[in-house]
């Protein structure tokens, strides 16, 4: 990573072989030639209190660090690997949903991290994740399903 973001966790999706769809109600969306930097407006940085996103050249997602400097939050697209339970970190992985679609948080739940992967297509999703950097940190649950949120909203045709 770029030498200011040293130390920051580093999140590369895991291959998946069997694909998930998007919940029934929810329309897939294409991650193809999506940039996660680019992918969040001023607006969603603002409200989740980041600053300006830092590429990572090796998963090609955007790290970024809170504006309190509290916990980094990463945002890696995945257009090989839809969300496939079996084949997470933790067994079992806990469900979620976020902006209608399925979601599953797969590290251990004891850990100093969050990540969250969202299934958005049969073949694609993305994994947002919080990591602690001091021990005031907020939740870092909600910080990794808020920058969730705010990358489902902003994929979706009508933005």
């Amino acid at each position: 990573m770029v030498g200011r973001w040293a130390g920051v966790v580093v999140v590369a999706v895991v291959s998946l072989s069997t694909a998930c769809a998007a919940a029934p109600d929810a329309q897939p969306l294409d991650l193809r030639d999506r940039d996660a930097c680019a992918l969040l407006g001023a607006e969603a940085l603002e409200g989740l209190g980041l600053g300006v996103g830092v590429r990572d050249p090796e998963t090609a997602g955007c790290a970024w660090r809170t504006l309190d400097d509290q916990a980094d939050l990463t945002l890696v697209l995945s257009t090989r690997a839809g969300l496939d339970p079996d084949s997470q970190r933790i067994v079992p992985p806990v469900p979620l949903t976020v902006e209608g679609y399925p979601a599953k948080r797969v590290d251990p739940l004891d850990a100093p991290n969050c990540r969250i992967v969202v299934g958005v297509a049969a073949t694609q999703s993305f994994a947002a994740e919080a990591a602690e950097r001091s021990s005031g940190a907020p939740r870092l649950c909600d910080l990794a399903r808020r920058l969730a949120a705010e990358a489902v909203r902003a994929l979706q045709p009508s933005r």
